[in-house]
């Protein structure tokens, strides 16, 4: 798999979850904060990109990424976790093309996603 992760979170916080989790699996990171940075840095970066985490709400208090995922899944095979609080929102996003799902609570959970995925 290429060790290149798209964090696509708008939450300062998860950004730091997410980046420490990814770089203990040897991951380098892409940072984006907004659907439209997420956009240019994929097509920037698409070849070196290995997985793709992906918020479902960005700078919303409803889902709005699924276009950006249908988008990315148009050249992209490789893993896409779903990330949100909320449950509902995570199978709108699998729905858009996510094939993993991390419920927001609390990272050791996504170490051990990101440990099924790697194997």
């Amino acid at each position: 798999m290429k060790k290149t992760a798209l964090v696509v979170e708008d939450d300062p916080n998860w950004q730091d979850d997410f980046r420490l989790a990814l770089s203990r699996k040897g991951f380098e990171i892409l940072q984006a904060s907004d659907l439209k940075e997420a956009k240019e840095l994929f097509l920037a970066n698409s070849e070196e990109i290995g997985l793709v985490v992906m918020d479902g709400c960005l700078g919303s208090n409803s889902p709005n990424s699924m276009d950006l995922i249908k988008n990315i899944r148009q050249t992209f095979n490789g893993p896409m976790i779903a990330s949100s609080g909320s449950k509902l929102y995570l199978k709108e996003l699998t729905g858009a093309g996510c094939n993993f799902m991390f419920h927001k609570g609390g990272i050791g959970y996504f170490d051990e996603l990101l440990e099924a995925i790697l194997k």
